[in-house]
This record gives C-alpha cells, sequence and structure tokens, in this order.
C-alpha cells in the first residue's frame, strides 16, 4: 500500500555489514514496502582504500545476496550490489541513476559508524534525495510516522557531528 505524498522509487540500503542486524533489514523492508519503492543493497569497495581480491569480492557479493534473500518477503525483491570506487561518489552516482527517493546506512554502535555518519553528512549536500541514518536499535514495527521522525532527528543530530 502506498502512502499518499510519496511517489515509488528506490530506497538504497548503503552497507559495511557491521551495522545489518535482521531488525535494520527488516526495517529497511518495511520501509520499501510501505513506500511502494525498489530497495537496492549497497556495498562499496575503494580499491584506493582497501586491497581487494576476487574471491573476497565473491564473498561480499554472497554476503550481500544472502541479505537480498532474507528479505524474500517483500512485494518489490530486494537488489545487492557491490561497487567499486569512492563511496561518495558512487553512492551520489548511483541515486541520480536510479532517481533514488532514499538513502539509508544502518549503524552499529561501533567505530565505524563515525565514517558512515561523516559520509550521510556529505551525501546530505549532493544528492537530490533525503539521507537516514537508522540507529541499531530500530526495529520493522517502526515504520510509522513517529519512528521516522526519530529517525530523521537522529539523522540530523548525527550529520551535525553530536553524536560522535
Amino acid at each position: 500500500m502506498a502512502t499518499s505524498g510519496c511517489c515509488a522509487g528506490t530506497l538504497l540500503y548503503v552497507t559495511d555489514f557491521a551495522g545489518d542486524s535482521q531488525k535494520v533489514l527488516e526495517f529497511a523492508g518495511e520501509l520499501a514496502d510501505r513506500y511502494d519503492a525498489r530497495l537496492e543493497l549497497l556495498y562499496i569497495t575503494d580499491p584506493e582504500h582497501t586491497p581487494s581480491r576476487p574471491d573476497a569480492q565473491m564473498g561480499v557479493q554472497y554476503t550481500l545476496e544472502a541479505l537480498a534473500r532474507s528479505l524474500k518477503h517483500l512485494k518489490n525483491n530486494a537488489r545487492a550490489l557491490l561497487l567499486f570506487g569512492n563511496p561518495e561518489h558512487v553512492i551520489s552516482k548511483r541515486a541520480a541513476d536510479t532517481n533514488a527517493t532514499l538513502i539509508t546506512f544502518p549503524l552499529s554502535g561501533s567505530e565505524s559508524d563515525r565514517v558512515l555518519k561523516r559520509l550521510a553528512r556529505r551525501l546530505t549536500k549532493k544528492c537530490a534525495c533525503p539521507v537516514l541514518i537508522f540507529p541499531p536499535n530500530v526495529r520493522k514495527e517502526d515504520t510509522n510516522l513517529l519512528s521516522l521522525k526519530r529517525c530523521i532527528s537522529f539523522t540530523r543530530r548525527a550529520c551535525e557531528g553530536r553524536l560522535y
């Protein structure tokens, strides 16, 4: 069921596998279903900063596809994409190419969250669509408006540097 005021499109779920609890993944899936959007699970490898071998890439692709399969109950199937390049450029290009309606990042509560928050901050300035950070404790049932407002508030605080 699409909600009035929102149009179908693509929800980009950017992962580093650290914050991918099943609850957060189901939240993203429920959000995509609610707004009749396609869900794309993205993992970006930056060859300049991370050496990558073909067997490692195959492992990442397998993990992405397993995440996508865990969401097979969605109206629109989740798509798993392993992309290469500078994350900021790759994500903003993918958002433009797919006419994305939302870019999401799950947080894990780990040190890698700082990198994701900085990336989210830069993407909010570069992309036409909103960027939303999922806190580690989000649940599938939280896709109501109040919980989305909490996620938006959380994202603003994170992008302003008030959650470090």
